[in-house]
């Protein structure tokens, strides 16, 4: 059983996902279900390449208490996507991405938050600039907002930001001995 350790905090996210299409599994919904009230921390989510997400599938996310929904789109256009995912359809994979925004235009309360993904492969490289913009590893900053992979120092501005988002960091703590030996240990940070 899992929730003791979410409800401990000790769990960031829990993704339900195998290998192969979730919506491939006849009690997806069942799952999420079961999984949602017992699961009250940590972000609950699914991946999915985006394939079977038909309107039925849709309706029922929007049903669902699923807090978040992951889509990887394998390329960011139709020949890179034929390349990296054989027998695919990008065209179908993004008239079912349409048609979950058109319905969260209507409900916009209602259903998971939406990332998508893309491989990044020598192949869709060239292709980047024109699906997401690739900003600089010190970051950028949105109004009072900065933003900051966590891999590079941010940028004075970034810092400057009111809010400060960094999605990824490795903090440690450093040990120095009497005679100047030094031990690094991972650490996790939680923050009210």
């Amino acid at each position: 059983e899992i929730a003791p350790y979410d409800q401990r905090g000790m769990i960031e996210q829990i993704g339900l996902q195998g290998y192969g299409e979730i919506f491939l599994h006849a009690n997806w919904f069942e799952i999420v279900e079961y999984a949602s009230p017992r699961i009250t921390r940590a972000l609950l989510r699914l991946d999915t390449n985006g394939t079977m997400m038909k309107a039925p599938v849709i309706e029922k996310l929007f049903q669902s208490r699923l807090r978040n929904l992951i889509i990887s789109v394998d390329g960011v256009d139709e020949t890179s996507y034929n390349y990296l995912r054989a027998g695919g359809n990008f065209t179908q994979v993004i008239e079912n991405i349409q048609r979950f925004i058109e319905r969260r235009k209507h409900e916009p309360d209602k259903g998971p938050t939406v990332q998508i993904q893309i491989i990044e492969s020598d192949y869709s490289r060239p292709y980047l600039p024109e699906f997401a913009r690739i900003h600089r590893p010190s970051g950028f900053r949105i109004r009072d907002v900065g933003f900051v992979h966590g891999h590079a120092w941010p940028a004075k501005p970034v810092m400057e930001a009111q809010v400060l988002l960094m999605g990824h960091n490795h903090p440690a703590v450093v040990f120095v001995d009497k005679l100047g030996g030094r031990h690094v240990q991972p650490v996790w940070v939680r923050v009210p």
